[in-house]
């Protein structure tokens, strides 16, 4: 789950974003079910239906320093506290969808994890960005509309997996049509 801020400190306004129904549909046929979801959220349209949830402001990545949550101050702007210590390993089959403020400590996580897959925004212009996805299958999403939005998120997003089924990872992505995978 992603809480993104919209608008001008006048027109506050909290969005959530929530993972699109092929992207669900892809993981639950490459996996037969999502394991765990470290950064779930109790809304209704969440489709990741985890048997393992963590919600902020738990938090589900060990390298998370701060977790939101859920609240904005006065001005617009997220209020983030101190982070609980983190899962120290995901299990196999974990779908990750991260805060896209705080990027780094999830795909670093990601790296040292099997059967995970992580959707974010493209960052390959930062050099931990391009480390952190080295042995991952990387999917280049065509556009992606979130749950309960009517217009594509406005920056380039990828899905990168790690495991043993990065064959069917690529035919999957291809067949569902959501975008180019590649090694």
């Amino acid at each position: 789950m992603q809480t993104l801020f919209n608008g001008s400190l006048q027109g506050k306004r909290v969005q959530r974003v929530h993972t699109p129904a092929p992207i669900v549909t892809l993981l639950k046929e490459l996996w037969g079910r999502i394991e765990c979801d470290p950064c779930s959220s109790p809304d209704p349209d969440n489709l990741v239906d985890a048997k393992i949830r963590i919600m902020p402001p738990e938090n589900g990545c060990k390298y998370a320093t701060k977790v939101p949550t859920g609240e904005v101050d006065e001005r617009g702007r997220f209020i983030y506290v101190d982070a609980p210590p983190g899962l120290d390993r995901w299990p196999l089959n974990t779908y990750v969808n991260p805060e896209f403020s705080d990027l780094e400590p999830w795909f670093r996580q990601f790296a040292e994890s099997w059967e995970v897959a992580i959707l974010a925004p493209a960052r390959a212009h930062r050099k931990w960005f391009r480390e952190h996805l080295r042995k991952a299958v990387i999917a280049d999403l065509n556009p992606v509309k979130f749950v309960g939005h009517t217009q594509a998120f406005p920056s380039p997003l990828v899905l990168a997996y790690r495991g043993d089924h990065f064959r069917t990872f690529r035919h999957l992505v291809d067949s569902y049509g959501i975008g180019e995978a590649r090694p």
